[in-house]
């Protein structure tokens, strides 16, 4: 089949206007002083390239003779079909202005890689889905390239997408997931998120750690100082001391530790979106002569002092009813005594419930609050009853002890039973029987509580298929590595402050992402192993 149809051409102008067809020479414009006619005639083809509706050889040799600049912008908003040949012929013109493709819906491979040619910004518009091979083949573009439409690309089409070599917006994104996140990682260019509104915990500590700068102005919510940091800090070593101007009107949640960050920045922040904040997080920001805020910003009020010890049905009711950002945990600092009615109000609620000062409930309220679709985090119970155990893991939202010390061999057969995250930070010291049960648990499983372990019972947790948090562990021997270099699935290890070339050997090895700390009083060539592991995330240093 040929490539290229010569009826298509037709399609580039309206047949009755008889002067896309003339030869004329439009060099001598300037020189007889007639520029109102080298306007007119700028105006006049730019309507005729918005008329194509197909993009081939002939489409591409007649602009090329249209008095148009090279810097023109192409907007070739009617193409529908773009040859491979007219895309290539595109590519070896003399234009280096932004090209436009709103109603361009799909892009063959090897379209797509005669289009990665092109000297200018690419906007794709109509796309809404990419091949893996299309991506591939677009990655070898060098400047802008916008992908207005692709929703929910998949994670092997933003890899590809990743290696590409200039600037990426990509605005039709409104979610990442830690899996999306981990494939943007390599890019080094500048990566355009401007409909993303939220990110989860881990999205966003990978986020932080991509290879060049970033940008996410539609975010609502911004809480980790990490991400906080990249967001503001460009690439460019030229001009990491000029400030810059940072647009994020539409965060409304901001944690002390990112107004920190913010507070450092020489940065001009625009944050008029939001409307309440502690009285500490705008004491912070005040103190910056860069930060700017609504004039209508007003300090949040605790809504539960420590001094409240009980809650009625109504009280409980107006809660969960209370407006607030997405992310931010509900926490009841001075409830001590929960009943299961009062729970069961609490559970009718959206977003995470914290108790930080309950030290007991019985298995009613456990029953009660397990129907809750969010997380639940008990900051008092350092001792659990085996039947709250089993009532609370019915639930499939994520369940938080950070000062649980005491897991006894029934408490982990409850545990294992649970369809979730689980965080067990308090948990100093696990012996490889229980911990033999416990990796039976589906779903994430934090350890963070462990400052050491030995080879028996690294050889039980890399029998975990599932999120494994270690970051309490600070050094690694070979033989512990050997095992934990086994495990498949995500492994977080950042607590870890340096490796030796045998254990970085064993960990390269390791099955899904793996995210370490700076480990910066490791030796280089250890650096290197992992380095050169793609499931590895070092943060730089």
């Amino acid at each position: 089949m040929p490539d290229e149809n010569p009826d298509d051409d037709n399609k580039i102008y309206d047949e009755r206007d008889e002067l896309f067809d003339d030869q004329e020479d439009y060099s001598n414009c300037y020189s007889d002083g007639n520029s109102l006619r080298w306007e007119r005639e700028q105006r006049l083809w730019e309507r005729r390239i918005s008329r194509t509706t197909s993009l081939t050889t002939k489409t591409v040799a007649k602009i090329e003779k249209s008095p148009l600049q090279a810097d023109s912008p192409l907007d070739f908003l009617s193409v529908t079909r773009v040859s491979r040949k007219g895309a290539a012929a595109l590519a070896r013109s003399h234009f280096h202005g932004p090209a436009s493709f709103p109603s361009l819906a799909t892009l063959e491979p090897d379209v797509a890689s005669a289009l990665a040619g092109f000297k200018g910004d690419l906007q794709l518009n109509g796309i809404r889905s990419l091949s893996v091979d299309a991506a591939r083949s677009l990655s070898r573009h060098t400047c802008r390239l916008i992908l207005d439409s692709l929703a929910d690309p998949a994670v092997d089409v933003l890899s590809e997408l990743a290696l590409h070599k200039g600037p990426i917006v990509l605005s039709g994104i409104t979610a990442i997931t830690p899996e999306a996140a981990e494939s943007l990682c390599p890019h080094a260019c500048r990566l355009q998120l401007p409909a993303v509104t939220r990110l989860g915990p881990i999205a966003a500590e990978v986020l932080a750690r991509i290879e060049g700068e970033l940008s996410a102005d539609g975010l609502h919510s911004l809480t980790n100082p990490r991400l906080a940091e990249k967001l503001l800090s460009p690439t460019d070593q030229d001009c990491i001391d000029i400030p810059r101007r940072v647009e994020w009107p539409k965060i409304v949640e901001l944690s002390k530790e990112v107004a920190e960050v913010i507070a450092r920045h020489a940065n001009k922040v625009n944050l008029r979106g939001i409307r309440e904040v502690t009285d500490e997080v705008l004491s912070i920001l005040t103190e910056s002569p860069f930060v700017k805020l609504s004039d209508n910003v007003t300090v949040r009020q605790t809504v539960f002092p420590e001094s409240v010890e009980r809650l009625d049905a109504r009280d409980a009711a107006a809660c969960v009813a209370m407006p607030r950002a997405t992310g931010t945990p509900l926490c009841f600092t001075g409830l001590r005594t929960l009943s299961p009615e009062i729970a069961l109000s609490l559970a009718r609620g959206i977003g995470e419930l914290s108790f930080p000062s309950l030290t007991r409930i019985d298995a009613q309220t456990a029953s009660a609050l397990s129907t809750h679709k969010g997380e639940l985090t008990f900051g008092a119970m350092n001792n659990l009853d085996v039947s709250v155990a089993h009532a609370l893991s019915t639930t499939e939202s994520a369940l938080r002890f950070p000062v649980l010390q005491n897991l006894t061999l029934d408490l982990a057969k409850a545990f294992s039973k649970h369809d979730g995250p689980l965080v067990l930070n308090g948990i100093t010291q696990l012996s490889p029987a229980i911990a033999e049960v416990l990796v039976h648990h589906r779903g994430s499983l934090g350890l963070s509580g462990l400052k050491a372990i030995d080879a028996s019972l690294a050889h039980v947790l890399a029998g975990f298929r599932g999120h494994l948090i270690l970051d309490g562990i600070a050094s690694l021997p070979e033989e512990v590595a050997a095992y934990l270099g086994d495990h498949s699935g995500w492994l977080s290890l950042q607590g870890l402050s340096a490796v030796t070339f045998e254990t970085a050997l064993h960990l390269s090895r390791h099955e899904g992402p793996l995210f370490l700390g700076t480990l910066k009083g490791s030796p280089p060539e250890a650096i290197s192993v992992l380095r050169q592991s793609e499931s590895c995330i070092i943060p730089h240093q």
